[in-house]
Order: structure tokens, then C-alpha cells, then sequence
């Protein structure tokens, strides 16, 4: 089944038939790896409120987050935001999100490149790579979680570490680490069926 693009992705690169996100790897061999998110991308998502699908800016309006049935309960998650329209397409169109999946792949994602490692491109600025949320090898082949769609306005950015929270402070985007998000004042919370 083809999902219709909405027109704001319409520029966006495509591999497989699918809208490839912002936040994607590019491999040396110019197609993207799903199972891993460019860090520095995926850390401005959440610091400039940008949206993980398109890269652009999601102020004013709200913002949807994708969370995981585990991080349901404490309403945190390490998937950068989008703009609710590039959640709708995201809910039809991403396999492992619309559910078309039942258990996490389990051979490594094409870069092997596990979250901190520098890429194999000198000049990128993705500071290493972050591990989709269930890519990593403790859930190869692992049951599929069930997802949520959570909209808010608001949200504090989550972070590993105190070094990490004194670069933030700094400005500075940090590398090689999962910067994520506490949601806030959630405005609807709706199972991906």
C-alpha cells in the first residue's frame, strides 16, 4: 500500500518507496540506514524543536512525539519530535511504527556503526551515530513494542550525563551520546493502531 506524502515532504530524498527522515544516516554508498539517526541532527531536533522527518522548525504549533509502550508511563523518549502532519504520514508509512512488523530486525543495521562510533565520512558533523530506539543488539529479533503518538507544546530535554547537560548549557550540540525528551502537559495520547 502506497502512502500519500504530505506536500510539506515532497522534497525529501526516498528510498524504498518511503520518505527518508532527516535524521537517517547516509551511507558511503549514497542510500540511508533506517536503524540509525545522524546524532547531531537528531540532537538539534530536540534542542531547535525541529522536526526529525522534514529538519524544519515545528513552533508554534504542537508538537508529536512517537513513544514507545515501555517509555509510556514515564512519557520519555529518545525519537526527536514532528510536525503532526509528518506524524500521520509516519504512523502509515514506517514499518516498525505502523505495527507492519512484529520483532526488531536481527541482523546489525547496514552502518555498524554503534551509537558513538564516527562514521566512515571524515567531513561528516554527525558526531557518531544513534541507535533508533530498539535497533541496538539487546533487542534483535526481540517482540515489537507497541507505539503512541503524544501531543504537546512542551517538553524538557533529557540527557545521560551532567557533562552532557554542561554542553547543552554552553550551546554546544554534544556528539556521540542520546540526548532525548520528558514530555510536558501531554495533550492527547493516542495508541498507533
Amino acid at each position: 500500500m502506497t502512502v500519500p506524502v504530505p506536500a510539506r515532504l515532497e522534497g525529501r530524498p526516498r528510498q524504498g518507496g518511503l520518505v527518508v527522515p532527516w535524521v537517517s544516516v547516509q551511507l558511503g554508498d549514497g542510500t540511508f540506514d533506517f536503524g540509525n539517526m545522524h546524532n547531531t541532527r537528531a540532537s538539534l531536533c530536540f534542542v531547535e524543536s525541529r522536526c526529525q522527518i522534514d529538519g524544519q522548525q515545528i513552533a508554534p504549533q504542537p508538537l508529536v512525539f512517537f513513544v514507545s509502550e515501555r517509555s509510556l508511563e514515564d512519557l520519555t523518549t529518545t525519537e526527536p519530535p514532528v510536525h503532526p502532519e509528518c506524524a500521520a504520514y509516519s504512523r502509515r508509512a514506517c514499518p516498525m511504527v505502523a505495527g507492519q512488523m512484529k520483532r526488531y530486525r536481527r541482523t546489525p543495521s547496514r552502518a555498524h556503526g554503534p551509537a558513538g562510533e564516527v562514521c566512515f565520512d571524515p567531513g561528516c558533523e554527525c558526531g557518531g551515530w544513534v541507535r533508533t530506539p530498539g535497533q541496538g543488539e539487546t533487542n534483535a529479533g526481540q517482540p515489537a513494542q507497541r507505539w503512541y503518538m503524544v501531543w504537546c507544546r512542551n517538553f524538557a530535554i533529557t540527557v545521560p550525563d551532567e557533562e552532557t547537560r554542561r554542553h547543552l548549557a554552553t550551546g554546544a550540540i554534544p556528539t556521540g551520546v542520546s540526548i532525548g525528551a520528558k514530555i510536558l502537559d501531554p495533550l492527547k495520547i493516542r495508541p498507533v493502531a
